[in-house]
């Protein structure tokens, strides 16, 4: 994703928060689903880059290392009651 490439994965663990709805996600296993969505890249170019501009955008905005460390220090901050 930060490389601007698309990503092709796993519906498991947190991989689907992670990579968002840009990515092709297929269920763990599912070996004719994983090549479904690896022949649909390689016949549609647009959606490779459209996907691949997506991931990236989201690795900038989402998951950049400041909003990261935000997210996770109100998550470790002492609550006031």
């Amino acid at each position: 994703m930060a490389s601007g490439l698309p990503v092709v994965s796993t519906e498991s663990g947190s991989i689907p928060f992670v990579v968002g709805d840009g990515a092709a996600l297929v269920p763990p296993y599912n070996i004719e689903a994983l090549s479904t969505a690896l022949a649909r890249l390689v016949a549609d170019p647009d959606l490779r880059v459209r996907m691949g501009g997506d991931g990236r955008r989201r690795i900038e905005t989402e998951l950049n290392v400041e909003t990261v460390a935000r997210r996770l220090a109100r998550l470790l901050a002492p609550t006031h009651a």
